[in-house]
């Protein structure tokens, strides 16, 4: 997915962590990144990721937490990387969720198609991006 870098607060500059706010389809949005091998200014094609997930840990609140069929992110915060996420299971193994201007995959939750096309609600307690096709060394 190409973003556009909008900020860079380094956490740590020497080993390249930062938070960092990127735009995509006119929003923006604040991650985790780690390393940070780019410029503000730079329009790259990145991986978003859930760092951390952070429920809700009932299976029931997660299929009902979205009865107006939402497909976004809201900031709990503003410069976190926490969000409450709203979106419409698009595959499973592992779940695919689209939140609006991407899609994130929750994990390997469940097997079953029944939930492809049902609006869920989470939360993420870190937004991670990455450097898509990143050699590894």
């Amino acid at each position: 997915m190409k973003v556009h870098i909008e900020k860079i607060d380094w956490l740590a500059e020497e080993i390249r962590e930062a938070t960092v706010t990127f735009s995509v389809k006119g929003q923006k949005f604040t991650a985790f990144c780690h390393p940070a091998d780019f410029e503000v200014g730079d329009d790259l094609d990145i991986e978003v990721s859930i760092g951390v997930e952070g429920g809700p840990a009932e299976w029931e609140e997660m299929f009902s937490g979205n009865p107006d069929r939402k497909k976004c992110l809201v900031q709990k915060r503003p410069g976190s990387w926490e969000y409450l996420a709203y979106g419409k299971v698009v595959r499973i193994q592992p779940l695919t969720v689209d939140v609006g201007p991407f899609e994130l995959e929750y994990g390997d939750i469940t097997h079953d198609p029944r939930v492809i096309g049902e609006y869920i609600y989470f939360e993420i307690l870190r937004l991670d991006i990455s450097l898509k096709n990143r050699d590894v060394v």
